[in-house]
């Protein structure tokens, strides 16, 4: 098919060489390096592939190796040099080799990625040494990396809020404004996957022609159950001489499925690659995945994903050929957000822009965790927030606040300039999450937002305030800021 494509002389003197010979010349060399065997599937139309063997199964054989134990050699992004091999050990139901990520550009050239990732707390790097760089963001491209932004947002945190943020988030990673990037991650698991629609829709709209993967890492900790019993780690601890075997991973997240038919529908038109499971529990434990906890990726999980990952954007003929092109669009953001949010750090910005009455900023140490989380604590008399809305029309309102408060029977009245009133239950999760609630609408200039307790003696504990001219709803009506 390829040499088909190339044809003969003349596509050397063909005006549209420069924007199609070489991408598939491009991804001709990355298939030759490998001998491969699929199933009766074609590889070019799979957006989605399952590791587990039971469907789509594919195998991989090769000589030529990724080291990421030296990981000094990879740091150069202008290096061409062939990079270090190694041997390592094979892998069930996934491929038994990998590669660097070595894509061409439109002329033939090692072509440098920009590479943009969100996700939860372990793409963020959470219990490793060195996270900006030992995550697996930063590994899959250290070979070829030319920018790398990891927005993932840190403890607590779902999908909403780079959705809701994305605009207030990138202008702040970015002194330039027009970035793009050619490979964009999002990993978002269990009960962190509400607003990943939405995140999605507003990154394929930023960046229409960079290639989307949805990451889906699997847990140890969330998804493993005692045989027989149906005893979770939480409930009995993480003890390898339990008999631990996996739930069913849609039964841990039961509206992931809607979520990947969204992400390879034609609005994404996105790929998901799916972290290969053992066939038990306890040996993605002996291998040394994960951390103490069960829950996050170790140095040595990170690695591995990196490695399958490369392996499945390289064995993806459309993939490398949407890399290798070097110009990609950046669309401007159609409606923006306007977000504070200081659970991160503290931060409010100053008065006149933002003010605050009868709260106080406090820190929070969360279990696990070395840094500083921090709310504006509310307690039981009634304050406000007062804030200026940059936006020329009425725009919606979310409040940020903890769940799980614990002591008392919490709920709280919010208003948006004295407008209907909203109830809010902070203990309605059984555990401690950020969430987010719609509390009325912003008008241009200034507002004002009044919190009172209603019951309960713990303090109300706010996390941030966010704008949005998207509005939270896509274009077809469908509601993506929660279930």
């Amino acid at each position: 098919y390829f040499k088909s494509f190339l044809g003969e002389k003349e596509m050397r003197a063909n005006k549209l060489r420069n924007r199609w010979a070489a991408p598939v010349l491009s991804t001709c060399l990355l298939l030759n390096k490998r001998t491969a065997h699929v199933s009766s599937a074609s590889v070019s139309t799979l957006s989605k592939i399952e590791h587990n063997g039971n469907s789509n199964e594919y195998v991989f054989e090769s000589n030529k190796h990724r080291q990421l134990s030296l990981l000094s050699a990879f740091f150069d992004p202008t290096s061409v040099e062939t990079k270090p091999t190694v041997q390592h050990e094979e892998r069930q139901a996934t491929t038994v080799a990998s590669n660097s990520l070595e894509i061409l550009d439109m002329n033939g050239n090692p072509r440098a990625l920009n590479i943009l990732s969100f996700g939860g707390t372990t793409t963020q790097g959470s219990t490793l040494s060195n996270p900006s760089q030992q995550t697996y963001p930063k590994l899959i491209g250290s070979s070829s990396l030319e920018h790398l932004d990891n927005l993932s947002p840190g403890t607590g945190s779902s999908a909403k809020y780079p959705g809701m943020c994305l605009e207030t988030l990138l202008s702040k990673a970015n002194l330039d404004s027009d970035q793009s990037y050619d490979l964009i991650l999002v990993e978002y698991a269990f009960r962190n996957v509400d607003g990943v629609p939405l995140l999605l829709h507003r990154l394929r709209e930023r960046y229409p022609d960079a290639v989307i993967v949805f990451i889906e890492l699997f847990s140890v900790y969330a998804e493993a159950v005692e045989r027989g019993t149906d005893g979770n780690v939480p409930q009995l601890g993480n003890h390898v001489s339990i008999d631990w075997v996996w739930r069913e991973k849609y039964e841990t997240q039961p509206h992931l499925k809607e979520i990947e038919d969204y992400i390879v529908s034609e609005k994404v038109k996105g790929y998901i690659y799916e972290m290969p499971k053992p066939d038990k529990p306890i040996d993605a434990i002996e291998k040394g995945w994960f951390a103490a906890d069960w829950n996050h990726l170790s140095k040595a999980g990170h690695e591995f994903v990196a490695n399958d990952i490369i392996d499945f954007l390289t064995s993806r003929p459309e993939i490398a050929l949407q890399l290798g092109f070097n110009e990609k669009r950046v669309e401007p953001m159609k409606k923006g957000d306007q977000c504070y949010n200081w659970f991160l750090n503290g931060i409010i910005p100053p008065s006149p822009e933002f003010r605050y009455e009868g709260a106080t900023m406090y820190a929070i140490l969360q279990s696990g965790h070395a840094a500083e989380n921090w709310s504006l604590h509310f307690s039981n008399s009634a304050g406000y927030i007062k804030f200026n809305s940059k936006f020329p029309l009425s725009v919606p309102v979310v409040l940020g606040y903890l769940t799980h408060q614990i002591v008392g029977n919490l709920k709280v009245e919010v208003m948006v300039n004295d407008r209907d009133p909203v109830i809010l239950d902070p203990n309605h999760y059984s555990y401690r999450i950020q969430a987010y609630a719609i509390v009325g609408m912003a008008t241009p200039g200034e507002n004002i937002l009044t919190i009172k307790p209603q019951e309960g003696d713990s303090p109300f504990k706010v996390t941030g305030l966010f704008l949005g001219g998207v509005n939270f709803i896509l274009e077809d009506d469908e509601i993506i800021n929660g279930h």
